[in-house]
């Protein structure tokens, strides 16, 4: 079944730059899946009591990513992005979270 996709608004949100509009000096906003990946993003960059009178929200993901690469790790990290998204990010619906390592080669 073919869908058809609409032009219609339902999310919208500032640019994290915060660019301005040369025209008019507004500030450019992004909308539906742009703005909730935007601000997905900022969750998951953002550690716990990082922002002022809400120290619950954001993910300690950082914390994690210099760890020893490992099962355990991996999990982590994995809950840490789907507890975030799950309690703050209302308009999301998680499918899967994939987390991979890297092997460096240091000879």
């Amino acid at each position: 079944m073919a869908t058809t996709r609409t032009s219609q608004i339902f999310y919208s949100d500032l640019r994290s730059d915060l660019a301005v509009n040369p025209a008019n000096d507004d500030v450019l906003t992004i909308t539906n899946e742009a703005a909730i990946e935007q601000s997905i993003k900022n969750l998951l960059q953002t550690n716990f009591y990082e922002r002022v009178m809400k120290p619950n929200i954001g993910s300690n993901i950082k914390s994690l990513l210099f760890e020893l690469a490992s099962p355990h790790t991996s999990y982590n990290i994995k809950e840490a992005v789907k507890e975030t998204i799950e309690n703050f990010e209302p308009r999301a619906d998680i499918i899967d979270v994939l987390v991979e390592t890297m092997k460096i080669d240091i000879r």
